[in-house]
């Protein structure tokens, strides 16, 4: 519901009560406390991409559209394209499967219970699904749905990230405004470093820096 801008609100609407429930609130807090660091350093890497590639920071001011902070993702509006490009360039490193049951693939056998790495990373840089990987380009999801297994920032399945509404709403919002009220220049790439332990993203270190300017 559009009148409601919050998991919050939307929980009180449909049972007042369940504000009582303390594991639902620990829970709340818990994926709030997580999601806080992922989107930040999102955000930093969509700042870099902008300064990076100014011409689509005017495309998004050219073409801005209002924050739709219902639909989680609008895969052709230029935004959300800016968006899944950034999370296929950045912050989709890898995930980590345990084995159920002994996987023979390729001549070699993967036992049960080890745990299976899933390279997200590699995946997204794959040259026949995204061709000239390295370059910046969210026209390469115009009209394209790409299949779980190909492309995959999120996660897969009933595993995938539980706060992308979240992202794409915080970032969509974040993107417009810049777009309509600045240019940016980038002062300093900064040094990549993991942001925590494995389940965490790359994200550049705190000489990462870029100026903003009036268009």
């Amino acid at each position: 519901n559009a009148s409601r801008t919050s998991f919050l609100e939307e929980l009180v609407h449909f049972d007042p009560e369940a504000v009582n429930d303390i594991s639902l609130r620990r829970n709340l807090l818990y994926v709030g406390r997580m999601s806080r660091g992922d989107v930040t350093g999102f955000l930093n890497w969509a700042w870099y991409f902008m300064a990076r590639n100014p011409s689509w920071l005017r495309t998004l001011r050219q073409e801005s559209e209002p924050a739709d902070l219902v639909n989680w993702r609008k895969p052709d509006s230029t935004v959300d394209r800016v968006i899944a490009e950034v999370l296929r360039m950045e912050q989709s490193e890898y995930l980590y499967r345990e084995v159920l049951e002994d996987v023979h693939w390729a001549g070699f056998r993967i036992p049960k219970g080890w745990l299976l790495r899933v390279c997200i990373h590699e995946g997204h840089r794959n040259p026949d699904l995204f061709p000239n990987p390295d370059k910046f380009d969210p026209d390469r999801f115009i009209s394209k749905a790409f299949a779980p297994g190909d492309y995959s920032p999120l996660g897969i399945g009933r595993h995938s990230c539980l706060g992308a509404h979240l992202l794409f709403s915080v970032t969509r919002g974040m993107l417009l405004s810049l777009a309509t009220n600045y240019d940016v220049e980038l002062i300093n790439a900064g040094n990549r470093i993991l942001g925590g332990r494995h389940w965490l993203h790359w994200r550049q270190d705190e000489t990462f820096a870029v100026r903003l300017h009036a268009p």
